[in-house]
């Protein structure tokens, strides 16, 4: 049978849609519905899923192949490009140069997709197999130098598939050359193209097939190659390969290719328009089928914020076979402001109903040129494909500044391209230096080996003197954790030398110094020893990170505040550069125009792909906003990429639409570029609200809510009631569009969002009297806030705050470990209040360890409750030493002090069964302080010790693990923040070690993870009796003060294992696992 009869095999075999499929590129999210759903649901059934939870995916329209625009008949719609690795092969050149849309071949219907392939069979030039790289990779290793890779795929867009079904995936291939080789594979995520197929091509179209077990809900399709090369290799030999009719089925056997019959495309026309500029749209329905059909079209187009502009039904269309019509409208009535639009043409025919979706930007290019605040709204990247349309692209967006944190692009013509926009592009000096590896290994560096690494600096130096800014090294935490390079003082006295070396082979050059990965205290404390040393004399720019979860928890305005001191407290005078960070969408997500899904490490559990918040904006969208608006705060010193995009600047290359978040910056620019900060105006606890004027003096206020119960749908959006009798306030969104607000009073009733929105009034005065009388619209009793604090080990401090819009007024029932008082109190609308509560330690607690049971009711003036709150919390007091103890875990020095206990009652399994009472596991610990260190004191009863592992590893065998939270701050809804600490201690195969560790992984808060040379330990072992004895530094326990009455929170987890991994563990916790919850510490209070 041939391939044309296979064809309309599969035609005859669709069947009529039960409902129309959405290809949607803002996907409604599953919040809407005010429930969430699991992996494991959508597993059971991927559409009723997305039905359920309004998760909308794209669609095939097809009953057998899943697979969107899997022929190429609708161009390059669905599919794009990602080029990892760094080569510049496909950098300077437009992907369309290497991802054609060829009409003169193809397996099925009019077109394939023709692919750029560069000979990978010569051994001893780019390797293609496993074996070869391996040794090329030795090779290169041996000579301290980085090899030349890359990975270049297209990737087809998301497919939803059912985890542990078995799916097969067949396509037509042919090459230019025999025997060229490719790779094909499918997965959830790009970045596992490692695992793919490899197979060698004819020059005749032919079908390959292979099967897959889905591991995930969703899905992706690579093809391409994989390929590696010394760097002073010429530019391989490239030639073509062509893919078509590619079909994803469920199934271990592939069907016939099935596809829609009509499918629509967009037409010739512009689709990023400025603002003064004609709009009209027109779309291409074509019949590929060979029966005549009749069909049904509506357009239907929405702003950025899912707002209807548009609907226009077209007349019935009468389609002979291979026959196309054009459909066209014109939007210069109804597309009136800056922003993205959605544009969605519904296709009905007798057979089948099926929506495309397509993107449409309008943009405000003069009004975001020349900002005062230019370098604000950029992007930073590594494996982008730079090219002349991006560059005019992202010069038209008012997006200017260009942060590389890589080697890829260090020609002189891409240096040039980026100079166009004056955009300053920088570089790590030392990926392209010959012995890189080699440089990373030195641990200490001698007088000798300067000398050698200067020398062999000015030759690699001279070679690039085309470029101005120069990085000295990148996160020197992570691959230079071990070197010289993060040593502060080897630091200084290296950059005494290559400093001016610098200077002097590129005059003019920008030095800028190596950027940790965030901005927590410890990365802090490793900047300020640096700048004590003198460090802040041989750079020019002062850069680091600013990666985290939000940028309200931990405080990114806090941090950078901090930092903006230290600078000025040291006397340096040069830029503050913020290089990477944001980072809110998922990075393994290629650069599609439409944006997938938030990081997940921003909420506790993984989410489902494609997810929004419960206002409908994308949650990784507004992080992003709420980073420039925070960073915006700090625009007088501060220059910054706001977002950092690993696979591409933030276009969809292809047909070089900008993707959502660059339209996000692109509205900020143009509001708030040339504004100055003002103020910050307190309406809530989990409220921002910055005001800003600008030169003109027109002030506007960015308003957003961080809660993130907000963002998982955990409770109904706050409204804002804003005071504003004449009007002379208006609400809009990011963009500038009027919001719809409703109206009570004088008073306009706005709903908050997790996505900031803006309010603008023509002067400053205006705008500040009626935020001064505007406030969030609670009932009474959701209006009170209860806080505890342990002020000290007798004394409860309870802090209440009135969100109200009165003042709230009545009297206190509070009952503390059994003790009954009422206490009257009084509190006008945003005033908090603490109150002083005394109490008695609880008869169940002795020694060191006290209780505190608390509970507290809150009544209005009629008696009717308001608010009530309880604590079970865990005290442990800490005594003051005379003189400092002597580590050697003997313990002769601590008495007087007293114990804490761990027994059964404390007991944590991690195997059933495996714990046997007091004698197989049982703890007594002490604390102690003096005004240098903290001191700590374990005695462990444990009648068999094992210890296999060393380093991070020791928390699976006999050991402690200690968490911190300096700051006594730690809630489930904040957990983990920069203040928080861990350490291992262990009696290993080498001796005692403490080893520092991240909590969690994303932080880095020491300033070295591994092993501690400044702590002291002593760990013996007597019999049954192992004691720990061990003393930290204040340096390690930033920010707090040891003073007596300081408090901070402290979990120590004592592990036991009898046998090959621990069985059981004893806590002091409260209530949880330590690991997860710093708010489950034990309160550790300071005393003398």
């Amino acid at each position: 049978m041939g391939f044309e009869a296979l064809v309309e095999m599969g035609f005859q075999k669709m069947k009529k849609k039960q409902m129309v499929r959405i290809l949607s590129v803002f996907f409604v999210g599953f919040l809407l519905m005010g429930r969430s759903g699991t992996a494991q649901d959508q597993a059971q059934d991927p559409e009723s899923y997305a039905a359920l939870n309004k998760v909308l995916m794209p669609q095939s329209g097809s009953e057998v192949n899943l697979l969107p625009n899997p022929s190429f008949e609708q161009g390059t719609h669905l599919w794009s490009t990602v080029s990892t690795g760094n080569s510049r092969i496909v950098n300077l050149d437009h992907d369309q140069e290497w991802f054609l849309i060829d009409s003169t071949t193809s397996a099925h219907g009019r077109y394939s997709a023709r692919l750029a392939l560069w000979d990978n069979r010569k051994q001893n030039h780019l390797i293609q197999h496993d074996q070869w790289q391996q040794e090329l990779l030795a090779q290169l290793k041996a000579k301290g130098q980085w090899p030349n890779y890359v990975h270049p795929f297209i990737i087809s867009y998301y497919v939803p598939v059912s985890i542990g079904e078995t799916y097969t995936v067949s396509f037509y291939a042919k090459a230019e050359v025999p025997g060229a080789e490719i790779i094909f594979h499918a997965a959830s995520r790009y970045a596992d193209w490692s695992q793919g197929t490899k197979e060698s091509l004819t020059d005749e179209w032919k079908r390959y097939e292979f099967q897959f077990e889905a591991k995930d809900e969703y899905v992706t399709l690579l093809f391409g190659q994989d390929w590696m090369a010394p760097w002073d290799e010429d530019l391989p030999t490239k030639s073509f390969y062509w893919v078509d009719a590619i079909q994803l089925e469920a199934g271990t056997v592939p069907g016939p290719f099935e596809l829609k019959p009509v499918v629509a495309s967009l037409d010739s026309f512009e689709r990023v328009v400025d603002i003064s500029e004609p709009k009209s749209i027109s779309f291409s329905l074509t019949n590929i089928s060979s029966n005549s059909q009749s069909v049904r079209c509506r357009l239907v187009v929405r702003h950025f914020f899912k707002e209807k502009v548009y609907e226009k039904a077209f007349a019935q269309k009468k389609l002979a076979a291979g026959s196309s019509e054009i459909l066209s409208a014109d939007l210069n009535s109804f597309v009136k402001e800056v922003g993205y639009y959605t544009l969605e043409l519904y296709v009905q025919g007798d057979d089948f109903d099926d929506v495309e979706v397509f993107r449409y930007a309008v943009i405000d290019e003069s009004g975001v040129q020349d900002l005062k605040h230019q370098a604000l709204f950029g992007y930073g990247s590594t494996l982008n494909a730079n090219h002349k349309q991006t560059v005019d692209l992202y010069k038209r967006l008012g997006l200017g500044i260009m942060l590389n944190n890589s080697h890829n692009h260090m020609d002189p013509d891409h240096v040039a391209l980026w100079e166009t926009i004056n955009a300053p592009v920088l570089y790590p000096i030392m990926k392209r230096y010959p012995h890189y590896l080699k440089l990373r290994e030195i641990a200490e560096i001698s007088d000798a080996a300067l000398d050698t690494v200067m020398a062999g600096m000015r030759d690699y130096l001279a070679q690039y003197r085309h470029i101005k800014y120069w990085k000295i090294v990148n996160e020197p935490e992570h691959k230079w954790k071990h070197s010289f390079m993060y040593d502060p003082p080897q630091l200084v006295r290296y950059m005494e030398r290559l400093y001016p070396l610098i200077k002097e082979v590129i005059p003019g050059a920008v030095v800028v110094s190596p950027d940790l990965a965030n901005i927590s205290q410890g990365s802090l404390d490793w900047v300020e020893e640096v700048l004590r040393l003198g460090g802040g004399d041989y750079f020019d720019v002062l850069a680091i990170h600013t990666y985290q979860k939000t940028p309200e928890l931990p405080s990114l305005d806090k941090s950078l505040t901090k930092l903006e001191r230290m600078a000025n407290r040291y006397g340096f005078a040069g830029e503050l550069w913020l290089t990477e960070g944001g980072h809110y969408l998922e990075q393994h997500f290629p650069p599609f125009e439409f944006d997938a899904t938030i990081f997940e490490g921003h909420f506790d559990s993984k989410m489902p792909p494609f997810t929004e918040d419960l206002s409908g904006y994308p949650v990784g969208l507004a992080l992003g906003a709420r980073t420039t608006l925070i960073v915006l705060k700090h625009a007088a010193r501060i220059r910054a990429n706001t977002e950092w995009q690993l696979p591409n600047l933030g276009f969809e290359t292809l047909s070089m639409m900008p993707r959502a978040h660059a339209m996000v910056y692109h509205g900020l620019a143009r509001k708030l570029g040339n504004s100055s900060f003002v103020e910050e105006i307190s309406l809530g606890k989990t409220i921002k609200c910055y005001l800003f004027e600008d030169p003109s003096g027109q002030a506007m206020a960015a308003l957003w809510d961080f809660d993130r119960q907000l963002a998982l749908g955990n409770r109904q959006p706050l409204t804002l009631q804003v005071f504003n009798p004449e009007e002379h306030v208006e609400a809009t969104n990011i963009f500038g569009g009027a919001l719809r607000t409703s109206r009570e009073h004088g008073f306009d009733l706005l709903e908050l969002s997790y996505m900031p929105q803006l309010l603008e009034a023509e002067d400053l005065a205006t705008l500040k009297s009626a935020l001064a009388k505007s406030y969030i619209r609670y009932e009474k009793k959701e209006a009170l806030e209860i806080a505890f604090e342990l002020a000290d080990e007798q004394t409860l401090d309870l802090e209440l705050f009135n969100q109200y819009h009165e003042t709230l007024n009545g009297y206190l029932e509070i009952v503390i470990n059994g003790e009954k008082s009422r206490q009257k109190y009084e509190l006008s609308s945003q005033q908090a209040k603490t109150f002083s509560l005394g109490f008695q330690q609880a008869p169940e607690h002795s020694g060191a360890t006290l209780g505190v049971n608390a509970n507290v009711s809150v009544y209005d003036n009629q008696g009717v409750l308001l608010s009530s709150k309880e604590l079970n919390s865990q005290i442990v007091l800490s005594q003051h030493l005379k003189k400092p103890l002597t580590i050697d875990g003997r313990l002769d020095d601590w008495s007087g002090i007293s114990a804490g206990e761990l027994g059964p009652d404390d007991h944590f399994s991690f195997q059933k069964n495996q714990y046997h009472g007091a004698d197989d596991l049982s703890v007594k610990w002490y604390t102690s302080w003096d005004d240098e260190h903290f001191y700590l004191a374990v005695k462990v009863r444990d009648d068999i010790h094992l210890q296999q592992f060393e380093g991070n590893a020791v928390y699976q065998n006999d050991g402690i693990q200690l968490f911190f939270d300096m700051e006594n701050n730690g809630t489930p809804e904040a957990p983990n923040l920069e203040d928080d600490y861990a350490w291992s201690l262990s009696l290993t195969p080498a001796g005692p070690q403490a080893f520092k560790a991240y909590v969690p992984s994303w932080q880095t808060a020491f300033l070295k993870q591994g092993l501690s040379d400044d702590v002291a330990l002593a760990v013996v072992r007597d019999e049954d009796i192992t004691t720990y004895e061990l003393r930290i530094p204040t340096s390690n326990l930033r920010p707090l003060s040891l003073k007596s009455g300081s408090v901070f929170g402290m979990a120590i987890m004592v592990n036991d294992a009898d046998h090959e991994q621990r069985e059981t563990a004893l806590m002091n916790t409260e209530g949880g696992e330590p690991w997860k919850n710093p708010g489950v510490y034990s309160d550790i209070i300071l005393m003398k």
